[in-house]
């Protein structure tokens, strides 16, 4: 369970960096079945736009739906 790195992600990065991590992060750990993709059960107190972070977590959220079917596909 887990593997996302959010403290710099969500708050700093775009939308396509963060669905690159998640496909990578799958295409690393979850090809044997069993992963769970998580992120850190809090949000950080420095968040510079709400708008991109808000973006950025819907993108994490849709990305695994695209691309964590079983059976992966590395």
């Amino acid at each position: 369970m887990g593997g996302f790195e959010v403290a710099k992600l969500f708050p700093f990065a775009g939308e396509d960096e963060v669905e690159k991590e998640v496909i990578e992060v799958i295409r690393k750990v979850s090809p044997g079945g069993g992963h769970v993709l998580a992120s850190t059960n809090s949000l950080h107190s420095f968040v510079p736009d709400i708008d991109k972070f808000i973006k950025n977590v819907l993108r994490y959220i849709e990305s695994p739906r695209k691309y964590g079917v079983y059976p992966i596909k590395s």
